[in-house]
């Protein structure tokens, strides 16, 4: 699997359930806090939580979930 970041802030209820989704589908993963940098808030600050690859690409949390809820429901895996 690659590694896997995910933008995040404490109190975020949706970032939460991000995390929770990553790590029971055993991804490997960095949870990067938006509010220690000003210019990641600035990029992600409605848009969180994003997970973003290793090779640039982003997925915002609508698109995400559903495409990691989809795998996961049709037996393909998580994400």
């Amino acid at each position: 699997m690659l590694p896997l970041t995910l933008y995040t802030t404490s109190g975020c209820h949706l970032c939460e359930h991000a995390e929770a989704i990553l790590e029971q589908g055993g991804h490997d993963f960095q949870a990067v806090d938006i509010a220690d940098d000003l210019s990641l808030m600035e990029q992600y600050g409605v848009r969180i939580p994003v997970v973003k690859d290793d090779s640039g690409r982003e997925l915002g949390w609508r698109d995400w979930i559903i495409r990691c809820y989809d795998h996961h429901h049709s037996g393909a895996g998580l994400c």
